[in-house]
Order: structure tokens, then C-alpha cells, then sequence
């Protein structure tokens, strides 16, 4: 996964997210919502960012309207 990829996560209780990579790390993803990640690349700042195991993320093409 490269920072910007459009991810689906499962979170608890059985739901799942879509949000962007920030960062990947050898057993975990960092992500964010969409308009959280514009704001980290304008400020370079990462704030209200989340991290989920790698087992609980996939990568979607593109943003739904989940």
C-alpha cells in the first residue's frame, strides 16, 4: 500500500470505513478520512489519523458512497 491509496477497513462492531493510507508499517496501516489526509498534505502535520492491523485493510479504487 503507497500513502494515498483508498482503503476499506473492518472496524468494530461490523463496520466497515473507507479511508486513505497515510502510512503502512510491517503488521499495521495508518489512515485517515479523506478530508483529514488533504489537510496532512497540505501541513505535512498528521492529526486524527488511526491505525488497523494489516488483516482488516484492502484496497479499493476509488472512493464509494458508503
Amino acid at each position: 500500500m503507497n500513502r494515498g491509496d483508498v482503503v476499506r477497513v473492518r472496524a468494530y462492531p461490523d463496520k466497515v470505513l473507507e479511508r486513505i493510507v497515510w502510512e503502512e508499517g510491517e503488521t499495521y496501516v495508518i489512515v485517515c478520512r479523506p478530508e483529514v489526509y488533504k489537510e496532512a498534505v497540505k501541513s505535512n502535520i498528521p492529526t486524527g489519523f488511526m491505525g488497523f492491523p494489516k488483516e482488516d485493510v484492502m484496497v479499493v479504487k476509488e472512493l464509494s458512497a458508503i
